[in-house]
């Protein structure tokens, strides 16, 4: 059965995601200020070895130049606009980060763990690096100039339209970085002898490759891309266009792909496990036979898409009134184990 016309996000229930580590609450001093809810903000003063992760932080004043915040954990940070010149930010645990636009020109980053933060139109001359880890990391329109050190990983990172130009990248592993024809590099760089991606907006080729699992795709836009049996696991594709996709048999497991847009691709088969669609936009597209178990399904509109021998369980996700069976859905239940949960 196909879905004519589906509207709405609201959720019926919740996927509960019980791999998710119980983390024991710490102990913060009285003279800092901590609101309510999961953004906190500090102020004026940092307290040294606390614990900020699994929360948004605004650190407001505390990122600016000369800063030392060697070996915090600084986890999911929030800092647009941030003056860290000549910061010593060593061995900082800064995963997950938002640093828009950010300086560190001078900035001692010797294993400092960026991996998969945004660290977009960021300023990154004369830094100090060794072992520094900026793996899976958006940097576009980002400006590095000066010697990279040994060690230092911009593996499977986003790099379209960034400049390296007065950049030594050649200790700098660039393994699956993706670049576009906006990305500058200094003379003689050959990228792809780096095993850099050339990303274009149609007729890329997927297929049969795992090398896109975890790459940073969001707002991309894919026309006639062939995605057939690819990995794509953990992939972020929030807000990704498809047009006339060949997506059959593609593995995207817990891929996050909020307000993506899907139209005339075909998902036959594909392996949709903990796929998150919420508030995307689909239109003629087939998903029968797809496994849906721990999907979010909650879309903001669906017209023409089949259903038909699709999988769920009582982890997915749907928007209210939708009911799976009369779209030819059908359910299983999933232990915790299928999950990898033991």
């Amino acid at each position: 059965m196909h879905i004519n016309q589906v509207t709405g996000s609201t959720m019926t229930n919740r996927f509960v995601r019980n791999n998710r580590k119980t983390q024991q609450s710490q102990t913060v001093p009285s003279t800092v200020n901590q609101p309510a809810g999961d953004n906190v903000a500090f102020r004026g003063g940092i307290t040294h070895g606390i614990n900020s992760s699994r929360k948004w932080i605004n650190y407001g004043d505390i990122f600016k130049p000369g800063v030392n915040l060697v070996n915090e954990e600084l986890i999911k940070a929030k800092a647009d606009l941030a003056k860290l010149m000549n910061a010593n930010l060593s061995y900082a645990k800064m995963m997950k980060s938002t640093f828009h636009c950010a300086n560190f020109t001078g900035a001692n980053l010797t294993g400092t763990n960026f991996e998969n933060s945004t660290l977009d139109g960021s300023w990154f001359k004369d830094v100090i690096t060794n072992d520094t880890n900026l793996k899976m990391t958006y940097l576009n329109g980002a400006i590095f100039k000066g010697d990279f050190g040994p060690k230092t990983s911009l593996e499977k990172a986003n790099v379209r339209s960034a400049d390296f130009v007065e950049a030594n990248l050649d200790n700098v592993n660039l393994k699956g970085a993706l670049y576009d024809n906006f990305t500058e590099f200094p003379n003689g760089f050959n990228p792809e002898s780096r095993g850099l991606i050339l990303y274009k907006d149609s007729g890329m080729d997927f297929s049969h490759s795992s090398q896109w699992e975890r790459m940073k795709l969001r707002y991309s836009i894919f026309y006639d891309a062939n995605f057939q049996r690819a990995g794509l696991k953990r992939a972020d594709m929030k807000g990704c266009t498809f047009e006339n996709c060949d997506m059959r048999n593609c593995d995207m497991t817990r891929v996050y792909a909020k307000k993506a847009n899907i139209v005339n691709s075909d998902l036959t088969r594909s392996e949709l496990k903990q796929l998150n669609l919420d508030k995307a936009f689909l239109k003629n597209v087939d998903m029968k036979n797809c496994n849906l178990r721990g999907a979010v399904l909650t879309w903001e509109t669906a017209q023409n898409v089949n259903l038909n021998g699709a999988i769920y369980d009582q982890y997915t996700v749907f928007n209210s009134g939708f009911n799976p069976n009369e779209h030819g859905m059908s359910y299983v239940y999933s232990s915790p184990a299928y999950y990898g949960i033991k």
